[in-house]
């Protein structure tokens, strides 16, 4: 019996799903959406012209 594997720990839902660790799903899931909603909040702004590095092909380098 693994350490933490009581039902005062895991709760009805994983003991219908046969003892399943399903904690990684929860780890992955929740960081996204609040990832998601933070960048949704706070926006991005679009810049009207690209700036582009010499080395990339930007307006210092035209003609060299």
């Amino acid at each position: 019996m693994p350490f933490i594997a009581t039902s005062f720990y895991t709760g009805a839902l994983v003991e219908s799903l046969g003892g399943t660790d399903i904690s990684w799903v929860v780890g992955l899931v929740a960081p996204a959406l609040l990832y998601y909603l933070a960048a949704r909040v706070k926006g991005a702004e679009i810049p009207e012209q690209m700036i582009l590095p010499r080395e990339f092909g930007g307006a210092d380098s035209v003609g060299q």
